[in-house]
């Protein structure tokens, strides 16, 4: 259990940065910024 909590941690440490960053780009995209 605290193995699996750790993991998911992790992954979102890594993939956060860069899931935020692409939700960016689309809310540019679709409000016209990009």
């Amino acid at each position: 259990m605290l193995m699996s909590a750790v993991l998911v941690a992790a992954l979102l440490a890594i993939a956060g940065p860069r899931l935020s960053e692409l939700f960016e780009q689309a809310i540019n995209r679709v409000s016209g910024l990009g």
